[in-house]
């Protein structure tokens, strides 16, 4: 039993014609194995959530720390803690930059 690499934009071909799906997305190959086109789809949207989300939740604690840093970063007591996040901001920054 062969492969055949088909690309198309064709839905109800791929529906079809498809027992496996590979995309590239993001400078990334997803693979997905033994599924119809539309258990492909579902799925896609069920992972683009999935990283919705995380990037959502990177964003909300990456706002939270900077505006700790704004207000602390003044206050000789707390400037250690602020600093302290400030290098945390920072290698998420890179870490975000990092995945994309």
């Amino acid at each position: 039993q062969g492969t055949v690499l088909v690309v198309s934009h064709d839905a109800e071909f791929l529906r079809r014609a498809s027992n496996s799906i590979a995309e590239v997305a993001g400078g990334r190959l997803e693979l997905y194995k033994s599924v119809t086109y539309d258990k492909f789809l579902e799925e896609r949207e069920e992972r683009q959530a999935r990283v919705r989300a995380t990037v959502e939740a990177q964003e909300r604690e990456r706002k939270r720390m900077q505006d700790f840093i704004d207000r602390m970063g003044a206050k000789a007591s707390k400037a250690t803690q602020a600093k302290d996040r400030q290098g945390k901001l920072e290698r998420l920054g890179e870490q975000q930059a990092g995945a994309k």
